[in-house]
This record gives structure tokens, C-alpha cells and sequence, in this order.
């Protein structure tokens, strides 16, 4: 017998507005319960670019309940992007269950936590993300500006997530 799904579940509901409002709270919950990370990445700074972060350690995840595997040493895609000088952002990377990355930038703060992620994509597991932080009175350019260059941003910060996360879900 197969497993219910949220549909066939809320199909007992006889008051359509409760039946949807019910689908879409469980299907947010279902998406980051069955598109996660199992396994740290262990993000560091690119050695072929350092424009992009790279795995630095075999990373295993689902997306979409399909179970997925990136090698160590496989390159984030290229960031897309702006920083403004003393302002903090993130850029996210994401797997799908073809296990092509994407990657998205947040919304810029001008403290670390007014920095707002981007909205984490539905069947896509959140491999890991970096946070910016441009001190000086340059910007930051992703694509262009290397994550090393300490005259722009000197200290980018890795972070590595593992098990069901959604910063953009709140109470």
C-alpha cells in the first residue's frame, strides 16, 4: 500500500478553503523534509577560481527524494550579484535531484542579521551558503571579485548545512 500524499490526505476535508490551506502549509514542511542535505560539503575558497566556493568534501543529499552526490572539489556555480561596501549578504548554492547547483543571492543588511535569504527553491536541497561582508570602500562583484581578496572582503565566512534548514520559514 502506498504511502498517502498530502492531497489524498486533506481529501477528507469537505471545506475547500481548510483543504488548501492545509496542502500548502504541509507542502513547504514535505519540500525541506524530502530536499536536505545528509552530508557536510565542507565549503572552502576555489583553487581553479577563487571567485566560487568549492566542495571540500564529498557531499550527499536529497532533492526531491532522489538521493544525490557531489564529489569533492566541485565548483559552486558562479555568483550573480552585487555586495555595496559594508553591507553583509549571502549567496546560497542549491542541488536538485539531477544534481545541477544553482546558486542565489539574499537580500543585503547592513548588520548580519538583517541580511534575508533568498526564497530556498521547492525540491532543491541547500547544499551550503557563504556570507560577504565588503569593509572597505569597494564593492563586492560576484563573478568578478576573488573570494580572497582581503582588500575587498576579508573574511568571507563558509557555512556548511546539514539535516532540514529554511532560514526564509518563521513563525
Amino acid at each position: 500500500m502506498a504511502a498517502p500524499t498530502i492531497a489524498t490526505s486533506a481529501a477528507s476535508f469537505h471545506d475547500t478553503a481548510q483543504k488548501v490551506a492545509l496542502i500548502n502549509l504541509f507542502n513547504a514542511l514535505y519540500d525541506r523534509m524530502s530536499s536536505q542535505s545528509l552530508t557536510s560539503a565542507g565549503l572552502v575558497i576555489g583553487t581553479v577560481s577563487k571567485k566560487v566556493p568549492k566542495t571540500g568534501a564529498n557531499w550527499v543529499g536529497v532533492a526531491n527524494g532522489v538521493l544525490v552526490y557531489k564529489a569533492s572539489g566541485t565548483a559552486m556555480p558562479a555568483l550573480s550579484g552585487t555586495v555595496a561596501a559594508t553591507q553583509f549578504n549571502v549567496f546560497a548554492f542549491f542541488v536538485d535531484s539531477a544534481g545541477t547547483v544553482t546558486s542565489a543571492m539574499g537580500t543585503a543588511g547592513a548588520t548580519l542579521d538583517l541580511v534575508v535569504f533568498p526564497p530556498l527553491p521547492a525540491g532543491k536541497a541547500l547544499l551550503g551558503f557563504i556570507t560577504v561582508n565588503p569593509t572597505t570602500a569597494q564593492t563586492f562583484t560576484g563573478g568578478s571579485t576573488d573570494l580572497d581578496d582581503v582588500t575587498v572582503i576579508p573574511a568571507t565566512k563558509y557555512y556548511n548545512v546539514v539535516g532540514a534548514f529554511d532560514p526564509t520559514m518563521t513563525i
